[in-house]
């Protein structure tokens, strides 16, 4: 469950809920579907896709969770510290956290945040009010991207624990 970001950043989603109301998210075996690859949780589908220079990451949430207040998800980082929108690797890789955006049913823009946090950081979105499914919608990139061309050539390159997802 989760991403490697270059060849020493590690990305997990951990738990979601509001505030002590919180679940922890079960470790699933991935798959690959819609050349997304996935894991399908009790309510909720987390999904990484690559693309030129960037790697998506994603959470479908089937339904709002139980609790009052803003929707917490919590993901937890190993081998980077933050500043900011960045995660710097202890071996110097510099990775942008950037577009980050959630949407309802109906397509309705949802008001987003990342805060960081000790170990990691949460992706706080204000629902209230919101159709479900909703979509939360990160994207990682080398922060030290010119011209098109990345610093780290692993960038992305990893999702943990992947194996052979298509069976063949």
């Amino acid at each position: 469950l989760g991403a490697r970001l270059g060849p020493e950043i590690r990305l997990q989603s951990r738990s979601i809920g509001r505030g002590p109301q919180e679940r922890l998210l079960s470790s699933v075996d991935p798959l690959l579907k819609n050349g997304r690859i996935r894991y399908e949780m009790e309510g909720v589908e987390e999904w990484w896709l690559s693309e030129e220079q960037r790697l998506e990451q994603g959470w479908t949430l089937a339904e709002a969770p139980e609790g009052e207040g803003p929707l917490l998800l919590k993901v937890w980082v190993e081998g980077a510290e933050g500043r900011g929108e960045e995660l710097w690797g202890e071996e110097g890789t510099r990775i942008r956290v950037g577009g980050l955006r959630a949407e309802d049913a109906s397509g309705k823009e949802l008001e987003v945040a990342m805060l960081r946090e000790e170990g990691g950081f949460s992706v706080v979105v204000e629902e209230e009010g919101a159709r479900y499914p909703i979509v939360i919608d990160p994207s990682y990139s080398a922060a030290n991207t010119w011209d098109g061309e990345t610093s780290s050539s692993s960038f992305g390159s990893a999702a943990m624990g992947v194996g052979d997802v298509n069976g063949d």
